[in-house]
């Protein structure tokens, strides 16, 4: 099973993390930056570049790339805390995120993070809109009013301010002396890396089939299916099994 691209739990499960000075935490932030970089931060920034030289009213990526944030962020969060399962915490999560971390603190109280969480978050995942009055804008502040007084969200500032918060998260992991952050970190890695699906036992048990794994979803997908992955084949297919976490 494979936790970020090219990279087997094997590895992970072998790091020497107890000692605090290891060097094999900064391998281990590195595996953690894959993952999160590949899966979230890597496809926002495609799509912002993809519509960066159109007029702002022209830009169509906003719902995509909030959408993508929205789901890093209770990640981040877990991580932080190191809570292996999120479910009917969603709501905390948004609201400690948004309340505490460097950047977004400034612009949301309890009161905002949690109205930013039901229009915004659940709206987008859940209805594919916006469940209130607030635009998602790609020019300004982080947070403020057009000219006719409509609230907005910048969602280019918001994905950027996102990533330098996910930046200073990984230099956090890297000093020793972050012991309770580095102690929640490896509960949620190591929960990742240890979790065996019933599509494992079934991909035993059937193989001719191949059990593609993606955060949890399992889907069987028939081996002469090529499956698209640019790092592993110069034509950017492959067709051999990835267990992907």
């Amino acid at each position: 099973m494979h936790i970020a691209p090219e990279i087997h739990r094997d590895e992970w499960l072998n790091l020497d993390l107890d000692d605090a000075v290891s060097l094999d935490w900064n391998r281990a932030v590195e595996i953690f930056a894959e993952r999160i970089k590949y899966r979230y931060l890597e496809p926002a920034d495609l799509l912002i570049k993809a519509d960066e030289n159109c007029p702002p009213i022209e830009r169509k990526f906003g719902f995509s790339i909030m959408a993508i944030d929205c789901l890093l962020i209770e990640a981040l969060q877990s991580f932080r805390d190191g809570l292996t399962n999120t479910k009917n915490k969603s709501l905390e999560m948004f609201k400690k995120y948004l309340t505490k971390r460097d950047g977004f603190r400034d612009y949301f109280d309890e009161a905002q993070a949690k109205n930013f969480f039901y229009d915004v978050r659940c709206g987008i995942l859940h209805q594919a809109e916006i469940m209130g009055h607030t635009l998602l804008w790609s020019v300004g502040s982080l947070k403020g009013e057009t000219a006719d007084g409509t609230p907005y969200i910048n969602r280019t500032k918001f994905h950027e301010i996102l990533k330098e918060d996910f930046d200073q998260y990984c230099n956090e992991l890297k000093n020793p002396a972050n012991l309770k952050l580095r102690k929640n970190f490896r509960i949620k890695m190591d929960f990742i890396a240890r979790k065996v699906s019933r599509t494992d036992k079934r991909s035993a048990a059937h193989p001719s089939t191949s059990n593609v794994i993606n955060d949890g979803c399992a889907a069987l997908i028939h081996p002469t299916i090529r499956l698209s992955h640019p790092k592993r084949s110069e034509n950017g297919t492959q067709c051999v099994p990835y267990f992907f976490y």
